[in-house]
């Protein structure tokens, strides 16, 4: 009993804090130039359960219905834009497909900030708040762009003769 307590403190804590990280580090990066950010999502903006950096990298990963959704709601909430509609919508749109099981398919470029910029001196640490400014005449940008593909079907189901579907949002 004391591990079921455990693990729902683990995963209810992880849930707040992946929650909360967004307006904290967007307060260290607010004297940041936000246009060297050239896809507009920023992924340090999130605390990065779903790993996109490293996913699909060296190796070929596998994703799930789970880790689709998290993979989506942290590229949601690191767009600078407000493109993506929110997770709840998502989710909801999925689950009233009755007909087929959908299939989830994001392609998406993202930046994330290079771990050596400070000590590269593309950024430094200004204050008392420890914010993130820019350096002039820096050599490169700090961020480096990458692209996240992440496949998974979005509904769970056992039997046979189910159909498959596609959307393409365009």
């Amino acid at each position: 009993m004391k591990q079921l307590y455990l693990l729902f403190f683990l995963i209810f804590s992880t849930t707040l804090f992946a929650q909360g990280i967004t307006p904290e580090v967007d307060t260290k990066l607010q004297l940041l130039n936000k246009n060297e950010v050239t896809t507009d999502i920023l992924y340090d903006r999130v605390f990065p359960l779903a790993n996109l950096v490293e996913f699909n990298q060296l190796a070929s990963d596998t994703s799930h219905i789970n880790h689709f959704y998290q993979a989506y709601h942290e590229l949601q909430r690191a767009d600078y834009n407000i493109r993506w509609n929110p997770i709840q919508t998502f989710k909801a749109n999925v689950e009233a497909e009755t007909t087929s099981i959908p299939i989830g398919i994001i392609n998406v470029d993202f930046e994330y900030l290079d771990e050596e910029s400070i000590s590269k001196n593309l950024l430094d640490i200004q204050g008392q708040d420890s914010l993130l400014v820019d350096v002039p005449n820096r050599s490169r940008s700090p961020y480096i762009k990458t692209n996240a593909l992440v496949i998974s079907t979005l509904n769970r189901y056992q039997g046979q003769n189910r159909a498959f579907k596609l959307n393409f949002l365009t």
